[in-house]
């Protein structure tokens, strides 16, 4: 019997004792497999954010590389407006000269050639400007780019004027002193010569004066847009002016107020004729 009992005592031991190292083994294989589960989720969460950055990092330099890249102004002070939009390829560039006002929404586009724009030129409000030849555009001094105009010349020499909307073609020649009348356009490897008035379909007509009275325009014209640019540049903020507005306008609605608060509900006022020469009853009803 003691027989007995002992080994049937000894077998739940061996039992119980080997129960453990299972339970052991098997907890150290979850947490092993936790410990994997972590790190990698970690490695994967740094590798996306890396990843998103990079994207970030080439988004933004493709934007610096498109916008107002190799452009040189040689001016410190440029009349520029806002909405100026400049781009370059890779081995082009922008030069603008001294005195140049750049109106608002002017595109100027180096597409395969380099760009150089010389003083006292005007480009008005949604010029294009796009060089599509290997060779330089060369645009001189003094010349005028009304609303919508689009240049695509091989050169344009000095104090010209272009109407709005109208297009000089790929290759063109622009002499000097020369009126490109609105909307017209000037077919691709034409040679206007200079003092000439280019109107209607390509009609020519030919001023001898045109360059005299188209410098002293132009240049009056620079010094009254600049001295305008500087006075808009200086001007204080539209919040202040707004809030200015807005107390003037409050004191005058409170003078109306006052005015038309003295009338009584029968159509007629209740002030009456002061002895400093005030305003009269005045009756606004019907009988």
């Amino acid at each position: 019997f003691k027989k007995n009992y002992a080994s049937s005592m000894s077998t739940p031991t061996q039992k119980t004792s080997s129960t453990p190292s299972s339970s052991k083994s098997g907890a150290s294989r979850p947490t092993s497999s936790s410990s994997r589960g972590p790190s990698s989720g970690s490695s994967r969460s740094g590798k996306y954010a890396s990843h998103m950055k990079r994207q970030a990092s080439g988004r933004s330099g493709s934007k610096r590389v498109n916008v107002h890249k190799n452009v040189h102004i040689k001016q410190e002070d440029p009349a520029i407006w806002e909405h100026f939009r400049a781009r370059t390829v890779q081995g082009t560039s922008i030069y603008i000269g001294k005195n140049t006002i750049i109106g608002p929404g002017v595109n100027i586009i180096a597409e395969k050639g380099t760009i150089t724009i010389g003083d006292n030129n005007i480009i008005s409000e949604g010029t294009l400007i796009i060089n599509k030849n290997k060779e330089e555009l060369v645009i001189g001094n003094g010349n005028v780019f009304e609303c919508g105009a689009r240049i695509e010349a091989a050169k344009i020499n000095d104090y010209n004027v272009f109407g709005a909307k109208c297009h000089v073609m790929s290759g063109a020649l622009i002499g000097t002193g020369c009126v490109i009348c609105p909307r017209v356009m000037i077919i691709a490897k034409k040679r206007i010569r200079d003092c000439m008035v280019v109107f209607g379909d390509n009609m020519v007509h030919e001023q001898p004066l045109m360059k005299k009275r188209n410098r002293a325009y132009i240049d009056q014209m620079v010094k009254v847009l600049r001295a305008k640019f500087k006075e808009i540049k200086q001007k204080p903020s539209s919040s202040s002016a707004s809030k200015s507005g807005g107390h003037s306008s409050s004191s005058r609605r409170g003078q109306r107020g006052g005015a038309h608060g003295s009338l009584k509900p029968g159509g007629s006022s209740s002030s009456k004729t002061s002895a400093s020469g005030g305003p009269k009853t005045v009756s606004f009803g019907t009988k």
